[in-house]
């Protein structure tokens, strides 16, 4: 929250519009409230999973099976009722938070929404680098990975290629959060430097604010 109020302090500083600023903001706080609900949620499913297994492991006729029946029980029960239902909650299937919100919401709640939301698993490392370098904005370095590395080049170059256009894909849009995020961690030519040191090598990386 620390980092958050600065953040906004500083964007008043340098002559953004206070009601850009309290909008672009509370969508922020609308983000993180459904993150934080959908986190509830599932808990609540899995508790209930949980209640129910136990049911079964109770039943006569779990008792009365030798190990591997009741192991076969145990896993019909966890793949065509707990898999099915926890995969239709983690889905993003009723208008959750879109990529470009959630790319948002991961630096600054310091947190991966693909570990909750399960339709943005394909951008896991994405939204990786988002968590992590929300941490080196607030001063704290981090390690990027190989994949990390690629899929950041990949956001911001999709980013760059965009400039200037008004109407985008929900990608593009997240590739634009990403960039402008590392932009506030390192010049356009301190990244510059770095891809091509970190492509040459393939390993990775260790990271620190550079402005």
């Amino acid at each position: 929250m620390k980092s958050v109020y600065v953040g906004v302090l500083e964007q008043l500083h340098n002559g953004a519009k206070p009601v850009l600023v309290k909008a672009e903001h509370l969508e922020l706080v609308r983000t993180a409230h459904a993150i934080y609900a959908k986190t509830e949620e599932l808990l609540r499913a899995q508790h209930a999973m949980s209640a129910e297994l136990r049911k079964i492991m109770q039943s006569g006729e779990f008792v009365k099976a030798n190990a591997q029946e009741q192991h076969e029980m145990q896993a019909k029960f966890l793949r065509e009722r707990a898999m099915a239902e926890h995969q239709e909650l983690a889905h993003n299937k009723q208008g959750g938070p879109s990529l470009a919100q959630l790319m948002l919401a991961a630096p600054a709640m310091d947190l991966n929404p693909s570990s909750i939301y399960a339709n943005v698993l394909f951008y896991k490392s994405e939204l990786d680098c988002a968590m992590l370098l929300g941490r080196v904005e607030r001063g704290v370095g981090v390690m990027l990975g190989a994949k990390h590395i690629t899929a950041l080049g990949r956001f911001m170059a999709q980013a760059d290629e965009a400039e200037g256009k008004t109407a985008v894909d929900a990608e593009t849009e997240a590739a634009r959060n990403l960039r402008d995020l590392a932009l506030r961690v390192r010049t356009r030519a301190g990244w510059g430097e770095f891809f091509t040191i970190a492509e040459a090598n393939g390993r990775e990386f260790w990271i620190s604010k550079v402005l």
